[in-house]
């Protein structure tokens, strides 16, 4: 997928059009392609956008539309939505009204997240909100324009499919190239045709022939971090597990000034990675090693 390639933002108003497209424009008119039918033409729309293969990020729609609600306009759209995220923006003066239904669409996955629209400049809340659910699409659809590691294969086998579920899980952006392919030329001069696939490459870094889960995640560790731990290093915290309840003991142990490590077996994010329905976990943000959106979130999310 190119760097050029655009995302569908679809935007579906009423009253609050003009200021809808207006405040997303500004933000992310860059990236992605605006588009804003009314109700009646929405899913023709849609289902064109389907039949030329254009993704569509997120399907946002204002609360009241006439005489139906956002999530009545959800279920008449249930064929056309893909992966895209389905957002409802509400008016704040109806939002006393609207909360205690929306909570329960997003609490049965009917929708995933709904923002008060915004009323005046910089509303970063309400941005915060849209980037995190653009950011959670792009990591369930695959649509990661940058690769932090690159896999190299003819076929897809056992052991591709264990290195990219863990990459996967562990929020690491990531492309499968086959092996006839550009730019996989120089890569296998360097270790020669006999290597065992699937081969992976830490961009700028080593190569590894069809590495184990452990060698995977020591090679991204050494990259995270300037220097390895040694077998003399000694810490305050251990724990052990980076499940949402380890991660959350580990920020508390750091933010109190405790030396702490964190020990996994497998992916970072525990359950809260595997699972297809996440309700709140903690959210981790920052550090040298971000397991990234798809291992801990703080919103109710549906993955397909």
């Amino acid at each position: 997928m190119g760097a050029d390639f655009r995302p569908a933002i679809v935007v579906i108003a009423d009253a609050s059009r003009g200021v809808l497209l207006d405040e997303l424009s500004a933000r992310y008119a860059r990236d992605y392609d605006l588009v804003a039918p009314d109700l009646d033409a929405a899913k023709p729309v849609l289902l064109n956008l389907l039949a030329a293969q254009h993704k569509v990020a997120v399907i946002a729609c204002e609360y009241r539309l006439g005489e139906f609600t956002a999530v009545d306009v959800f279920r008449k759209l249930a064929s056309t939505l893909s992966t895209a995220r389905r957002l409802v923006f509400v008016p704040s003066e109806q939002f006393a009204d609207a909360v205690g239904d929306l909570m329960d669409a997003q609490a049965s996955g009917q929708i995933d997240g709904y923002f008060v629209i915004p009323k005046g400049p910089r509303d970063e809340e309400f941005h915060g909100g849209i980037s995190e659910q653009l950011s959670e699409w792009t990591w369930v659809s695959g649509a990661v324009s940058i690769d932090v590691v690159r896999i190299f294969m003819d076929a897809p086998s056992a052991d591709s499919a264990r290195i990219i579920d863990f990459l996967d899980r562990s929020g690491v952006p990531h492309r499968v190239y086959p092996t006839d392919s550009p730019v996989a030329a120089e890569m296998l001069a360097e270790v020669g045709p006999d290597a065992a696939l699937p081969l992976v490459q830490l961009v700028g870094g080593a190569i590894l022939p069809c590495p184990s889960t452990a060698d995977l995640a020591g090679l991204m560790q050494r990259a995270a971090r300037s220097t390895a731990p040694d077998g003399d290093e000694v810490a305050d915290l251990l724990i052990v597990g980076a499940g949402p309840a380890g991660l959350a003991a580990a920020v508390y142990g750091a933010s109190e000034g405790l030396s702490t490590v964190v020990i996994e077996a497998d992916a970072v994010g525990g359950q809260a990675g595997t699972s297809s329905m996440r309700g709140r976990h903690v959210v981790v943000v920052g550090g040298g090693n971000s397991a990234g959106p798809s291992a801990v979130h703080c919103r109710g999310s549906r993955r397909p």
